[in-house]
């Protein structure tokens, strides 16, 4: 078997309370959370329509 080259990331720990950095990644949370709706509700019409035929 071949070595892997993956590496794991740190995840850099955020220490401030900045308002403004609060404000953008509440803002980045909330996108993602209907990016996910949305594409999780896009991928169900299709098999909604089908077993409605």
């Amino acid at each position: 078997m071949s070595k892997s080259n993956l590496h794991a990331l740190s995840q850099p720990e955020v220490a401030t309370t900045d308002p403004l950095h609060e404000l953008i990644r509440q803002g980045a949370r909330d996108l993602i959370a209907k990016a996910v709706e949305f594409g999780a509700s896009g991928l169900a019409e299709p098999v909604c329509r089908c077993f409605n035929t």
